[in-house]
């Protein structure tokens, strides 16, 4: 999606084959680290594990560029908000977006990473659009006429 903006995209993914970064005009990072020292704008897309759990916190954020900006809509666990909210303060991150948070900032107004001018909390919200609702409405038709029809809907995810 950033292509035309002629960006030099770098991604980590252990399980994808080389050929996927190779069609979608991506390199390929070795190491998350890699990633964290050479990226400008990050954006997070991995699911919440044990081994990701605070994959954004001081220490990563301590090998990111100066002035990095962060984007993440994927799990709130990723990123150790106080930590964030520290480089955001310090000026070591110069921006971030957040979709989601840790469990708990969400509930409390008060927290810092409410009050600061260059970080954006949204409810979990970036995939909400008119174009997301139609697809959405579109995929659960398809689905239920594949069942209908007897077929495996393409959304199954149990096969066997």
């Amino acid at each position: 999606m950033v292509k035309p903006f002629e960006m030099r995209v770098i991604e980590y993914d252990p399980f994808l084959p080389e050929q996927v970064f190779a069609e979608n005009g991506a390199v390929r990072a070795a190491t998350p680290e890699e990633i964290f020292a050479s990226a400008d704008i990050m954006s997070i897309h991995v699911p919440a594990t044990n081994e990701t759990r605070h994959l954004i916190c001081r220490e990563s954020i301590a090998e990111m560029k100066d002035g990095v900006m962060l984007i993440n809509t994927t799990r709130g666990s990723i990123i150790h908000t106080d930590e964030l909210v520290d480089a955001v303060e310090s000026g070591k991150v110069r921006a971030a977006a957040l979709d989601v948070v840790e469990l708990g900032v969400e509930k409390g107004k008060d927290h810092r990473a409410f009050h600061q001018d260059n970080l954006i909390l949204t409810p979990h919200v970036a995939y909400n659009s008119r174009e997301a609702a139609d697809a959405l409405h579109t995929l659960v038709g398809e689905a239920a006429a594949a069942i209908i029809r007897g077929e495996v809907s393409a959304t199954t995810v149990n096969r066997g």
